[in-house]
């Protein structure tokens, strides 16, 4: 549980975003009304053009290349990485099904919740190393 003082920051937190946020939108709404009202100036844009991804912040144009073969061998390795993780999921919840319907199962419940607790933070953390190396 989040204590009264964390909740206080993270509110005061999104009141400072906010309000720079605002901020900026005005400025910008007032600076495309007095400088060029025909090549207005937006905080932020995609473009997509054919092997670039572009991201205009503010008149600064940042483009990125993308290697879409790459970016599907990755997504292949993902769903090959997540596959085992959902079916350990599922054979957990099976179990956890199973624990439930049979007698004494409030307290088989919960060390099966906690188990599969923690074999799911071992998974997490094997597909993290992975990932990040």
């Amino acid at each position: 549980m989040t204590s009264l003082t964390n909740k206080a920051v993270i509110a005061s937190l999104g009141v400072f975003f906010g309000l720079v946020i605002f901020g900026v939108s005005v400025s910008l709404t007032h600076f495309n009304r007095l400088v060029d009202p025909q090549h207005p100036l937006q905080l932020l844009e995609w473009q997509l053009q054919k092997e670039q991804l572009g991201l205009r912040l503010l008149g600064e144009n940042l483009l990125f290349h993308i290697d879409r073969e790459h970016l599907s061998q990755l997504a292949q390795q993902m769903g090959d990485q997540a596959k085992p993780v959902m079916y350990e999921i599922s054979e957990l919840t099976g179990a956890v099904k199973h624990e439930v319907s049979a007698s004494n199962w409030p307290e088989k419940a919960i060390s099966a919740a906690h188990e599969a607790g923690y074999i799911m933070l071992d998974i997490l953390n094997k597909f993290k190393q992975w990932l990040w190396g």
